[in-house]
């Protein structure tokens, strides 16, 4: 009896330790589970396109005839992870040029060593089959743009092909897979609008066109340090500036 009162007392001695002892581990856990949480969300970088890809959704939308109901919800969905996946994929490939500035270095997770190439890569994966298959509940059409938009947002920043340093490619590639093929997503996901209707297409398609003209020229010195030769680079500082206003 005295032996199990001992072991018991051991017991009740011990837990509180034992209690701490989960606590801290559980603390530590966190701790290293959050620098790759924070990086994952800021792969995604929503903050720059969530409110441009709701109006260019909804403007297509309406323009479609359309209205609010799950089909909207579905391409609007659908129409954020295409371009999250290009935001995605297009800072997993420049990994290594964003490097060479201290302030891109710091804002691509990939390069502030935040996340792996690996996992990013595998982030960009699954978005992307996450995306065909939100696509494809919406029907023929809007399925092959989202397609499109997802093939051109890949062919953008991948180095093989690298949309993005090619002059004209450039422009026409971002306009289309991060504003005009969200406006048509979501058109023909309803498929009962006017034919003035593909004005605001080309609205959306110019509007874009001069967010990639304004990104080159900022970005200008560093893209050339990476070797990226694209349209800015080509036309020069005053014809980009033209061409904007244009």
């Amino acid at each position: 009896c005295a032996g199990l009162a001992c072991q018991e007392s051991d017991t009740c001695t011990q837990s509180p330790i034992i209690s701490v002892m989960r606590a801290l581990n559980l603390r530590l856990f966190y701790r290293w589970l959050r620098r790759p949480l924070r990086g994952v969300v800021q792969l995604t970088r929503y903050r720059e396109y969530v409110l441009f890809v709701t109006v260019t959704t909804l403007f297509g939308a309406k323009f479609g005839g359309g209205e609010f109901d799950a089909r909207l919800l579905i391409v609007l969905l659908a129409n954020m992870l295409v371009v999250a996946f290009a935001f995605m994929y297009n800072d997993v490939e420049d990994a290594p040029d964003d490097a060479l500035d201290e302030k891109k270095s710091q804002r691509n997770p990939i390069s502030a060593g935040m996340l792996s190439p690996r996992a990013g890569m595998l982030l960009c994966a699954l978005t992307a089959a996450l995306t065909l298959g939100i696509y494809a509940l919406l029907g023929g059409m809007a399925f092959l743009l989202g397609a499109l938009s997802l093939a051109l947002a890949f062919l953008y920043s991948w180095r093989m092909a690298r949309l993005k340093a090619v002059p004209v490619a450039d422009l026409i590639s971002h306009s289309l897979s991060l504003a005009g093929l969200q406006f048509l997503c979501a058109y023909f996901t309803y498929d009962q609008g006017k034919p003035y209707s593909w004005l605001f297409f080309l609205f959306a398609v110019l509007i874009s066109t001069y967010g990639e003209l304004n990104n080159e020229l900022r970005d200008l010195a560093v893209d050339r340090r990476a070797g990226i030769r694209h349209t800015a680079d080509l036309v020069g500082v005053r014809g980009t500036k033209g061409l904007m206003i244009v």
